[in-house]
Order: C-alpha cells, then structure tokens, then sequence
C-alpha cells in the first residue's frame, strides 16, 4: 500500500521530514517487485539531506506550506472530498505551480517513476493549475494512488489521528504564510 508520513516539530508547526512509500519509486531505483512495494523515500528540511544518509531535502516555502495544509486536512477528514483551495496568490496555487514545474524538492519528497517522470504530478489532482481562468485553483490527492487514510501525520514525534488536533496543526501553519509570497 502506498503510504506518506510527514512530521512536524515547532510551537509554530513546520515540516521537518517526509517518508514515502509507494511502488513506482522503489521500482525507478531499480528495486525487485518485492522491494519495490516497501521502498521509501526520506526527505528532510533544510538545503540538503543532512545526517540523514541518501535523504532529499525541501525548504519551508510556500509550495510545502501548501503541500502540508493539504496533507493535515487528508489526515483530518480521511476524505477523498480533502483539497486545498485558493484564489490569486494563495498556497493552492503555489503547490499548482510546483508540481507544473517539479523542483527538484518534489523529486526528493515523492521520487520518480520507471520513466523519470516526477510522481508528484500523478499523486495529486489539480483544477485551474496555473490560475490562467477565472475561479479558484483546487488541488487534491489522488485517490486512487494516495488515498487520504493513508497519510500519517506526526507532530513533536507523536502520532496525532485526532481530527481537531490536525486542523489546529494546518490553523497554525496557515498563520504563518505570507499573503504575497509565491514560491515554488
């Protein structure tokens, strides 16, 4: 099954640390079919991998501040209804236009398929992804790849399942950004 746990530490709640596991990025490493379903990938916060030997790595940007008000909200709701919303320059509309432009973060956080293609772009759903329409730009998992139970949320090393718990983690985050910065 395919899996993501992603870790936050701080009174002011940042991800530090992603672990995914999914099939097609065991299988891009080259894995056996066997070792290709419990392959994962580790990345970090920070400019590189750090301690953590062969981890990728991303920085607190507005796209990962996207990508974890999403991730919190598909752990709080377990819901395939779980999506990020947003209009103009809004944390929708950064993770849209990252996962448009796959940084070398993303290949870090969710790897690469047996072609070289960044998973990113099959694991979420996006509408109006670069916000070129009128309307909102909305980002989603994609169910059928990442469903929204299979996500893990950890906080300060705790396992955190309590819905209220997990959208005062994503309230806490959404203090922090910035209303004009846009950043892959």
């Amino acid at each position: 099954m395919n899996s993501l746990t992603v870790c936050f530490a701080g009174r002011t709640p940042q991800l530090t640390k992603t672990i995914f596991a999914h099939a097609a990025a065991g299988a891009a490493a080259g894995a056996g079919a066997g070792a290709a379903a419990a392959a994962a990938r580790v990345a970090v916060r920070g400019r590189d991998g750090g301690a953590y030997c062969g981890a990728g790595s991303f920085l607190w940007t507005p796209a990962v501040q996207g990508l974890s008000l999403l991730l919190l909200n598909a752990a709080a709701t377990r819901s395939q209804e779980a999506m990020l919303v947003g209009t103009g320059k809004s944390p929708a509309l950064s993770l849209s236009y990252a996962i448009s432009k796959e940084p070398q973060w993303l290949g870090d956080v969710f790897g690469y398929d047996a072609h070289g293609r960044c998973l990113a772009k099959r694991l979420f759903k996006r509408t109006n992804s670069e916000g070129k329409r009128p309307g909102p730009i909305i980002v989603a998992l994609n169910e059928r790849l990442l469903p929204a139970t299979s996500v893990e949320v950890i906080y300060e090393g705790r396992k955190i399942t309590d819905p209220g718990y997990l959208l005062s983690i994503a309230s806490a985050i959404e203090e922090q950004i910035h209303p004009c910065a846009i950043a892959a």
